[in-house]
């Protein structure tokens, strides 16, 4: 009886029958086509950082880690080669933005669990790159990455209050 008063009380907050994932799928077909996107953008990501050209001609756990904090950024901004350094710094941010917001269009999740869900991503990559020699593990990268996808989330609440007119963010 107990049990049952604290499903029902569960059903009216939610809405639903308290998974809370069937309540946000209003278009089946929608739905299905930002997994997909998702999918897509995961699949891209991971071909530009880990399954490139190089991809299989090194032994495994024989990757490059970075030489500290910001080393290459700050060598070239030495060397005056400040498009390189921004290509670099720009576009480490620039692929993880989509992440956070196309996570954040699970309204469920909140903005501080879906960086968190970036910086792990993150974290994937750079294992990934040093197992199979296929890039420079760096601390930077991590950071960077979980900036990017900070900032997907904040443009992303910043584009849904203005187009909705929402006053409040959900964090």
């Amino acid at each position: 009886m107990l049990a049952e008063k604290r499903n029902n009380q569960k059903k009216k907050r939610t809405g639903s029958s308290g998974t809370g994932w069937k309540r946000e799928i209003k278009d089946p077909v929608a739905f299905r086509l930002e997994v997909l996107m998702f999918v897509i953008y995961l699949l891209i990501l991971l071909h530009i950082t880990v399954f490139r050209q190089g991809f299989g001609t090194h032994p495994l756990f024989q990757g490059t880690l970075g030489h500290g904090l910001f080393y290459d950024y700050r060598g070239y901004l030495k060397r005056r080669r400040y498009g390189r350094f921004a290509y670099l710094f720009f576009c480490n941010i620039h692929w993880s933005g989509p992440f956070g917001a196309l996570v954040r269009r699970r309204p469920r999740l909140r903005g501080w669990f879906i960086v968190l869900l970036g910086f792990l991503f993150s974290l994937l990559i750079e294992v990934l790159q040093y197992t199979f020699g296929t890039g420079v593990t760096e601390t930077d990268d991590l950071i960077l990455n979980t900036a990017g996808t900070a900032v997907g989330v904040c443009i992303y609440m910043l584009l849904m209050r203005i187009l909705r007119g929402k006053r409040k963010a959900d964090w």
